[in-house]
């Protein structure tokens, strides 16, 4: 099933780099010598794309995402490039959005609450002097408390790229006016 298939390889990182890095993709096709180095890079990029779909922010302009919420299952042609073939496959599309907005607004307060009660870094101010001296007082980077317990947000796939952002913008909030 195609959805499916498209699912699987979004999940597992897998999905091809699209449209936007076909540059990149020709790159490799050109110098074989690279395709070592694509296995490391694809899922990265393919990493970062979907941590965005997560993002509420990025949501409201994914393409993807207007493509299949608006969707109306009377025409649905245009949507077999995500997998969907069929009125089924469009509300599971439709579905999985649907969660993906809500998890993504959920996680999204709740760092925000994190980082103003001050249960959240990120990696501080741009301004090296100010951060040194965050550091000097015992602030610690890109972490999250539960209580006494400090938490690396890299453990906290798939939602650590979100809470860096909001931790980031609070951290530099100073220079964003």
């Amino acid at each position: 099933d195609a959805f499916l298939d498209y699912q699987f390889k979004e999940s597992t990182l897998m999905n091809g780099l699209g449209d936007r890095l076909e540059t990149l993709q020709s790159a490799f096709n050109r110098f074989p010598q690279l395709v070592p180095f694509f296995n490391f890079i694809r899922p990265s990029i393919n990493d970062f794309l979907l941590d965005a779909k997560r993002n509420p922010l990025v949501q409201a302009v994914h393409s993807e995402l207007r493509d299949v919420i608006f969707a109306k299952p009377d025409n649905i042609k245009h949507l077999s490039k995500y997998g969907i073939e069929n009125v089924n496959d469009l509300r599971n599309a439709q579905q999985m959005w649907q969660g993906r907005i809500i998890t993504g607004t959920v996680f999204t307060t709740f760092f925000i609450n994190k980082y103003l009660t001050g249960e959240l870094s990120g990696d501080g101010p741009a301004d090296t002097t100010i951060r040194k001296s965050w550091e000097d007082a015992g602030w610690q980077r890109n972490k999250m408390w539960f209580g006494e317990v400090g938490v690396n947000l890299d453990l906290l796939e798939p939602f650590n790229t979100l809470g860096k952002a909001v931790a980031d913008i609070g951290d530099n909030m100073y220079l964003m006016g």
